[in-house]
């Protein structure tokens, strides 16, 4: 009687529940050209909801230790990148400093980083900043239990 039960809800759930449909299609990749990429490895990229800031780790010259944090960003999403700019002392480390990942509101950047007051070897950061034209405050340890000794 139970698994009739369960049956018949389950057909029912699935008769009605809305089913998720993607209303864009992915173009052709495109290279954003020499002033984003460098001969350093440039990876993880996040890009801001509105598209005009572009958040990704690099090994790039011109940072303050191993991966560092840039920016680049346009004034328009039909405008070129600009040159991208290091997030500075205040987000990088003299360690490895990766992954970002920016809010829809541009706010708040999460990112991963090997740096002194970490719980582990890697660890997960969060920074934030009141408004888009406001600089980043100082990285905040998420702490256990997301971040853990292993």
């Amino acid at each position: 009687m139970k698994k009739t039960i369960l049956i018949t809800l389950a057909l029912v759930l699935g008769m009605v529940a809305n089913i998720a449909t993607a209303d864009f299609t992915f173009g052709e990749p495109t290279n954003l050209g020499p002033t984003v990429n460098s001969s350093a490895a440039d990876h993880n990229p996040s890009i801001s909801a509105d598209g005009l800031e572009l958040y990704f780790s690099s090994y790039r010259p011109g940072g303050s230790g191993d991966t560092d944090l840039w920016v680049t960003t346009r004034a328009t999403t039909n405008d070129e990148w600009g040159e991208p700019a290091n997030l500075g002392p205040t987000i990088n480390s003299s360690g490895n400093d990766g992954g970002p990942c920016i809010s829809p509101d541009g706010c708040t950047l999460v990112f991963n980083s090997i740096r002194s007051g970490g719980y582990g070897n890697l660890d997960i950061w969060v920074t934030k900043r009141a408004t888009r034209s406001d600089d980043w405050g100082p990285p905040v340890n998420l702490g256990p239990p997301v971040n853990s000794s292993a």
